[in-house]
């Protein structure tokens, strides 16, 4: 069995546009997740019960379903129920947006309280 490489140059530009569309996702969705999910870990650690347990409710949802349901939730269901189209990129932008934004939000909160108890005088092990 030989593996023909003839399909790979010839696809070439296929496979490139991909490498790019894969780098540009990754920055757009950084860009829009690292505000957000900052935004999350402050709303975490409000004062106001009923903000901090919405945030968590938020990050505790996105962190029980996985990116490819919500990615189809987004895309399939909300067209069929609530008559609201998004076009693939934008499926695309909002699912990983999403997932990020509650990994940002518990990296950002762990890091908000590790200042927080430096700041007290507090020794980290």
């Amino acid at each position: 069995m030989t593996f023909d490489w003839s399909v790979i140059w010839t696809n070439l530009p296929r496979f490139a546009e991909g490498a790019w569309m894969t780098v540009w996702l990754a920055v757009v969705t950084m860009a829009l997740a690292i505000p957000g999910g900052l935004v999350l870990a402050f709303l975490r650690m409000s004062r106001f019960k009923v903000v901090s347990f919405a945030a968590a409710a938020f990050v505790e949802f996105f962190r029980a379903t996985p990116l490819i349901l919500q990615i189809y939730w987004a895309y399939y269901v909300l067209p069929a129920y609530f008559d609201m189209q998004f076009s693939q990129l934008t499926t695309a932008i909002m699912g990983l947006t999403l997932c990020m934004r509650r990994t940002f939000g518990m990296l950002g909160l762990g890091c908000l309280h590790i200042h927080l108890m430096c700041r007290k005088g507090e020794v980290i092990a």
